[in-house]
């Protein structure tokens, strides 16, 4: 099965799982659409497979419907998890779905380390967390000193690198753009 097979299966069961919920909730596809502040034509592409929500999308609707996340995701007996940890050594660390998305990447850096980041950015919205220690990222010709507990998130950057002042662990987060 090909990645893009997969993302279309993904994307049909995520819409049957969301036809049937709102079907449950007696909800019109207008009313829902309104609920979560989509077009008409979307959601129901979304419903019929055709478009795999991205991960804000599919909170508004959860939202809209006042279900979890995981309640739409949940695939019985095929579960969709990836156990990733923070690398031991330097370096970073995928813990992306391939069926999913969203790319995720885990970054262990020490003092003088330099680099690109771990997670495709071309087309696609950022966002980096900082578990431990500094890292100093620029977007865009930007520079952004993060220590523990910040965090960035940015639309569409062209061009990311970070440098590391000290030790640190980083969380890279990646997704398709956004409208």
């Amino acid at each position: 099965m090909s990645v893009a097979d997969a993302d279309t299966s993904l994307a049909r069961r995520i819409g049957v799982r969301l036809r049937r919920l709102r079907k449950e909730q007696r909800l019109s596809l207008a009313v829902l659409a309104r609920r979560a502040d989509l077009s008409l034509s979307y959601l129901s592409a979304v419903e019929n497979g055709v478009n795999l929500p991205s991960l804000p999308v599919l909170a508004r609707l959860t939202e809209a419907l006042n279900v979890s996340i995981p309640t739409v995701l949940v695939d019985e007996g095929s579960p969709f998890a990836v156990i990733g940890d923070v690398p031991a050594a330097v370096g970073s660390s995928s813990v992306s779905h391939p069926q999913l998305q969203l790319q995720n990447a885990v970054l262990r850096s020490v003092a003088g380390d330099v680099g690109i980041p771990p997670v495709e950015i071309e087309g696609r919205d950022l966002f980096v967390f900082l578990l431990s220690g500094t890292l100093t990222i620029v977007i865009d010709g930007e520079s952004f000193e993060l220590n523990t507990g910040d965090a960035v998130d940015v639309s569409r950057p062209r061009t990311v690198s970070w440098s590391s002042p000290g030790d640190a662990v980083t969380v890279w987060n990646s997704c398709p753009e956004q409208s």
